[in-house]
């Protein structure tokens, strides 16, 4: 698989960045754009919690000691709310 084949897979990607420390942001945000990735960032965890809401990302980079939230619960809270929404997706219609 070529390069350019590798970046036009990654176009569909969307990936949250949730760390509080803007240069290492910048960082890890500027090498994923390099290779096709969509990127949203957040900087701590209200703001990662409020922008899930509002899109669905593949993957999340997750900072443990994000501000807010110790970055486990954050996780488990993400997790959570996923299992819910899969739950509301596959639940059947009352007959």
């Amino acid at each position: 698989m070529n390069m350019a084949t590798l970046k036009s897979l990654n176009d569909d990607i969307h990936v949250l960045i949730a760390d509080n420390d803007p240069t290492l942001r910048s960082v890890i945000a500027q090498l994923l754009i390099a290779e096709g990735y969509q990127v949203t960032c957040a900087a701590d965890a209200r703001e990662t919690i409020a922008t899930l809401g509002q899109s669905p990302f593949d993957i999340v980079i997750l900072d443990l000691r994000i501000p807010g939230m110790i970055g486990l619960e954050l996780l488990k809270e993400i997790k959570s709310e996923e299992d819910e929404e899969e739950n509301e997706e596959t639940a059947l219609p009352p007959l």
